[in-house]
């Protein structure tokens, strides 16, 4: 029996690249400016804990979280912009099983477009996926993920329930998928913490194949 999903959904950060590998001189070069800043409030755990968010969560959304000054919060966009990596990314292994799936994927993926379109070119993962959507951090108004994945229904012209989402980030992707009534699945790749918000669990795309063809009829997520 065929499987009633139409396409799959998929993150950028942690998902299909370990970003805590290729990430941290960039991210440690912000807590270094933070660090510098003559208003600097953090104590060092808050910065562990800013360095840590910043690995799973659009700098932007960061920067709210914790109150940075417009200063700060353009210092950051400079480091994000101006980042160059040390050596090519390099993709989980498992994420050959993407193109190998019988239906449409996709990549969304948050933050700051610059910093983003890096990464992707680096990992040269283009031809894995149907469409690329950056949600722009910068971006006024801001589209938010489940917005694109709103444009990415009607585009397709399938129900939620026919798309799968999949990703580490329970408060973002996760919760946007459940807030459509998609069929969400947090995977949870070394250092992800697991929630109890997604619908399924999974340590690898290998396991994909086998959730898909067992998906026959989804309720929406209440509440």
């Amino acid at each position: 029996m065929k499987s009633k999903i139409k396409a799959i959904i998929y993150d950028l950060d942690n998902t299909i690249y370990p970003a805590k590998t290729y990430c941290k001189p960039i991210f440690d070069r912000i807590i270094h400016t933070i660090l510098s800043h003559p208003d600097n409030r953090y104590s060092q755990l808050k910065l562990e804990k800013i360095k840590s968010d910043l690995f799973q969560t659009a700098f932007v959304d960061v920067a709210k979280r914790y109150s940075f000054p417009s200063n700060l919060i353009l210092s950051g966009k400079q480091i994000l912009e101006s980042a160059e990596f040390e050596e090519d990314l390099i993709p989980y292994e498992d994420c050959h099983v993407i193109k190998k799936l019988p239906i449409k994927s996709f990549l969304v993926t948050s933050g700051n477009t610059v910093f983003q379109e890096k990464k992707i070119k680096s990992l040269n993962i283009t031809h894995l996926f149907d469409e690329i959507y950056i949600d722009d951090e910068n971006a006024k108004p801001r589209i938010g993920k489940e917005n694109i994945f709103k444009t990415i229904l009607k585009n397709i012209e399938c129900n939620a329930e026919q798309v799968v989402v999949v990703g580490d980030n329970i408060s973002s992707e996760i919760l946007a998928g459940n807030s459509l009534g998609m069929y969400t699945i947090q995977i949870l790749r070394e250092g992800i913490q697991k929630g109890i918000e997604a619908r399924a669990y999974i340590h690898s795309f290998t396991e994909l194949p086998a959730i898909i063809m067992g998906i026959r009829l989804l309720s929406p997520i209440m509440g």
